[in-house]
């Protein structure tokens, strides 16, 4: 579905998306769905491909920051065990141009009382 060229190819990839995302949900919901207002003014916007093999539209999050995905991947590693995967990113946008993540950085400490 979101099969475009690559923002970097394509500067209107980005508005694209969420053109498809509206037309694709149209007055359907999903928990905390933002407005297409909000989607195009928030700084970082990020586009999911759900779990579930019988939706095949996107899910959409907004965010302040990069930061704050921190805690998606975060219980993506720390919780694999037991956090079922809902949802996977599809691509990542910080002020409408496309970031990938480059890499994950783990810190280990001692345990307590050892």
């Amino acid at each position: 579905m979101f099969r475009r060229k690559r923002s970097e190819e394509n500067p209107n990839v980005f508005m694209g998306l969420v053109e498809l995302h509206e037309r694709n949900w149209g007055t359907d919901t999903y928990p905390e769905r933002p407005r297409l207002s909000d989607i195009l003014d928030a700084p970082v916007v990020v586009f999911w491909n759900s779990a579930d093999k019988n939706e095949s539209r996107h899910i959409v999050t907004l965010h302040d920051n990069l930061n704050q995905l921190n805690k998606y991947f975060e219980d993506l590693f720390l919780n694999q065990k037991t956090r079922r995967i809902d949802r996977r990113i599809s691509r990542i946008y910080r002020n409408r141009e496309e970031v990938k993540v480059k890499g994950l950085r783990l810190v280990f400490d001692k345990v307590d009382g050892k």
